[in-house]
């Protein structure tokens, strides 16, 4: 599907950062997309995949911590921000980093670590900023 939507040198973003998540940026690169990686605890964090840290290091997707995007200031706040905080985190990063051409969010499946799922409500929130903002998810 990605390759039917002419993702050369465009911006995909991926929300989440196991196997989906790699078979997504996978696939992106495939389609000749530049693809940035949404996680929890970024490149370091217990949700990126193995694959998906193998691919930052080659320099082939960046991974960037969610805490990080969620705070427009940089400043933490102990990791401790609401569904709502990242919604808005992921939508300031979608809006600063326009124009993007496709948002996979992967991280709403249960698999290996449960903590790092996404609510319905959070998904659903998602969901509306990709379609306020003109966004495929």
């Amino acid at each position: 599907m990605m390759l039917a939507f002419r993702m050369s040198d465009k911006l995909t973003v991926i929300v989440g950062a196991g196997r989906l998540a790699a078979s997504r940026a996978f696939h992106a690169l495939e389609a000749d997309s530049r693809v940035v990686i949404l996680c929890r605890g970024g490149l370091d964090g217990d949700a990126c995949c193995d694959e998906l840290r193998w691919r930052a290091r080659m320099g082939e997707v960046e991974v960037r911590d969610l805490v990080d995007v969620c705070d427009d200031r940089g400043q933490s706040h102990g990791g401790r921000h609401s569904d709502e905080d990242k919604v808005k985190g992921i939508e300031r990063f979608l809006t600063l980093n326009h124009p993007v051409s496709l948002v996979c969010v992967t991280d709403t499946l249960v698999c290996g670590n449960s903590t790092t799922r996404r609510s319905r409500a959070s998904a659903a929130a998602v969901h509306q900023t990709c379609r306020k903002l003109n966004i495929p998810v």
